[in-house]
């Protein structure tokens, strides 16, 4: 484990690049996902309830940095900052590979927000991976400080072979009830979607 440091002011309250990253390291293309980088968050936070305001929790150590960025919400809750849009949530690590050291920076982070004045009592994160690791590495950190952690799958992929099958050979083997109830759907989608043209 490294040993980690706090920077002036780990608990951010604003989106606000200078703050949350002075070195510029969250917009790099250098290979991070698109859901790591600060121009997303930027643009994540407008489609949140209007109660949302940003919480971002950063730690650094001898090799690194982590952000843990957040929304805060009312009655002391926090979410992450993350929508519909967000195909998976994780914390945002940058010069930080080996997993000891990560959960390091994490549980630095965990414990601040345990610490934190007026600070949230419920954390809700979701989209979070769970093969690649980073359920169980946020689970852990957070325990060891001292936190109590609920996991649950709330989405499912899957995929279906067809078998060289057409679309329209596929769709017509397909349930009846499916398939009316995507026509009716169809239908007031393209109804809805007239009326605004009009307007």
């Amino acid at each position: 484990m490294i040993s980690t440091h706090w920077v002036k002011g780990e608990l951010i309250e604003t989106l606000d690049s200078v703050a949350v990253d002075p070195r510029h390291l969250l917009n790099a293309r250098d290979g991070s996902s698109l859901f790591e980088r600060m121009d997303w968050f930027t643009e994540t936070l407008p489609v949140l309830p209007d109660e949302a305001t940003p919480l971002v929790v950063r730690a650094w150590g001898e090799i690194g940095q982590c952000w843990l960025f957040l929304a805060s919400m009312p009655s002391r809750r926090a979410t992450a900052l993350a929508s519909w849009y967000s195909f998976a949530f994780r914390p945002v690590f940058r010069n930080v590979a080996e997993r000891g050291q990560q959960e390091s920076l994490l549980i630095a982070i965990a414990r601040r927000l345990r610490r934190a004045r007026n600070g949230p009592v419920e954390i809700t994160l979701a989209p979070v991976p769970r093969k690649d690791g980073t359920s169980k590495l946020i689970r852990s950190a957070f325990a060891k400080a001292g936190w109590t952690s609920l996991r649950h799958q709330s989405s499912t992929s899957w995929t279906i072979a067809v078998d060289g099958k057409s679309f329209d050979t596929f769709w017509q083997e397909r349930p009846g009830q499916l398939r009316n109830t995507h026509d009716r759907k169809l239908k007031i989608w393209r109804r809805n979607r007239n009326s605004d043209d009009v307007r």
